[in-house]
């Protein structure tokens, strides 16, 4: 009977110590917020790669499955269940937004057809949250990005 007794409270520790864990991840070593990655990219993406090894790093990750272009004169809204494909959208737009399952949402910006920065827009147990930014191409923020970072005051910005 003790050893029973002992048995459950070391398993009850145990899954207190995870919940902690978890709780600790979420609050405080990831916050919601928008994620700024000027040096060396945000996990498989990496700052400097070609759009052809982006997109292929699009497509390992099978939470995204929307992906959004923006030009000047469009936005062009591309949808898969399976892989995307490069596309003359996909070539001409220096600008991608890929749209998360869990409703994060990652733009990629590129200069010279390689990727120059990544902005990650962080939600917190999956909620939907706005941004002037990542709902719709707004070529015009994007522009002056780092004013827009500094000015805005809806999400804490994390520079990395």
């Amino acid at each position: 009977m003790k050893k029973q007794r002992q048995r459950a409270l070391q398993i009850s520790l145990g899954l207190g110590m995870l919940v902690i864990v978890i709780l600790v991840e979420v609050l405080a070593i990831s916050p919601a917020g928008i994620y700024s990655y000027t040096l060396t990219g945000y996990r498989n993406f990496k700052i400097g790669a070609p759009r052809q090894r982006i997109l292929a790093e699009i497509n390992r990750v099978p939470a995204i499955r929307t992906l959004i272009t923006c030009t000047p004169d469009s936005e062009t809204t591309l949808l898969t269940q399976r892989h995307f494909t490069h596309t003359p959208e996909l070539d001409a737009s220096d600008v991608w937004i890929a749209r998360y399952r869990n409703h994060n949402v990652i733009i990629f910006l590129f200069q010279e057809q390689t990727l120059s920065r990544i902005l990650l827009l962080k939600t917190r147990f999956s909620r939907q949250i706005s941004s002037a930014l990542f709902d719709t191409c707004r070529l015009d923020l994007l522009d002056d990005i780092e004013l827009f970072l500094e000015t805005q005051t809806a999400h804490p910005v994390f520079y990395h």
